[in-house]
């Protein structure tokens, strides 16, 4: 039998999804813009925001790739959007903290934070891949059962 196509129907909970989950992503974006009144309390929860922010858009682009195959050779998957909410979330959050010291103090401000900024990306971001790299370079392929082919 041959499979006629699916219709807009067929689409429509899949584009539910989407629009509801980069809609959440788009309205977080939104919120960390809104003016603060001058006695706001700055304890970092809104920059903590980031992470949903990044992880809910990944899965919007993951249901539209799912759903229509946008990219060829794109195969999205959990352990995927976990990197990117970990490395987009903590790139995101320590940009935005250099831009609101840039905003706030000037050069000198930004400049005095960015280094912060840059050990705690090596810390979080570099480390992980750097020792993720060396465990796949000295992985060895003779413990691979116990019984010899």
């Amino acid at each position: 039998m041959s499979n006629p196509g699916r219709s807009w129907l067929d689409h429509a909970p899949a584009l539910v999804g989407t629009f509801l989950v980069a809609g959440y992503g788009l309205i977080g974006i939104a919120a960390l813009f809104v003016p603060e009144s001058p006695d706001t309390i700055h304890d970092g929860m809104p920059g903590l925001m980031f992470f949903p922010i990044v992880a809910s858009l990944y899965a919007a682009a993951m249901l539209v790739q799912l759903e229509f195959g946008l990219v060829r050779k794109w195969q999205p998957g959990l352990l995927q959007g976990a990197v990117v909410t970990w490395v987009g979330g903590w790139t995101a959050l320590l940009l935005s903290g250099v831009a609101r010291q840039f905003a706030v103090g000037g050069l000198a401000a930004a400049r005095a934070f960015s280094g912060g900024a840059a050990f705690l990306w090596c810390l979080f971001i570099g480390v992980p891949w750097l020792l993720a790299f060396l465990r796949k370079a000295t992985r060895r392929e003779e413990y691979r059962g116990f019984i010899d082919e």
